[in-house]
């Protein structure tokens, strides 16, 4: 009998001892819920507000004003769905499963180390856009500045007659 006490103690014990990581799990779950559906809910609220379904049927992106809605839903979901990622690595650290959440929690590292790449790319594709609208314009100013169109006409009508004579002589 005391064998059987001391193992139920035992249990007891381990219980008490895992209660604080399973609150802490549980606070962290009710957490990422509360999150994850105001910040659904908020940015399918405010993208609704926006009308931007109707922009997406004007870009083309959607071929009616519903799939623009369902569209925008579904961009809500992503976001729920992605903030469960977050919180998923540290809901299974805090009841001692943190193994399983070493690939999550890799993937996320690979995603925030390729964000400066990211960012990279996109300021030297605003700067090349600035870059080539000004070379643009010198050379438009430049070709105006010289009268290119004259010369153009000249030499368009002058190969016109060419092609005139030689259609001409051919026939």
């Amino acid at each position: 009998m005391n064998q059987f006490t001391n193992s139920l103690q035992g249990i007891w014990t381990s219980f008490v001892a895992f209660l604080p990581n399973l609150l802490g799990a549980i606070l962290l779950v009710v957490l990422a819920w509360v999150i994850a559906s105001l910040v659904k809910k908020g940015v399918t609220k405010g993208l609704h507000a926006m009308n931007f379904d109707k922009k997406l049927m004007k870009w083309g992106v959607a071929n009616t004003v519903d799939d623009g809605s369902r569209m925008i839903e579904s961009i809500g979901l992503i976001l729920y769905y992605l903030i469960w990622l977050f919180f998923i690595p540290g809901i299974l650290a805090q009841i001692g499963l943190s193994s399983i959440a070493i690939p999550i929690t890799n993937m996320f590292d690979g995603f925030l180390a390729f964000l400066p790449k990211l960012f990279a790319a996109a300021l030297i594709l605003a700067i090349g856009y600035f870059v080539a609208k000004f070379v643009k314009e010198l050379v438009q100013n430049l070709l105006e500045t010289i009268n290119i169109d004259r010369f153009l006409n000249k030499y368009i009508q002058k190969n016109r007659s060419l092609t005139e004579k030689t259609a001409l002589e051919c026939e």
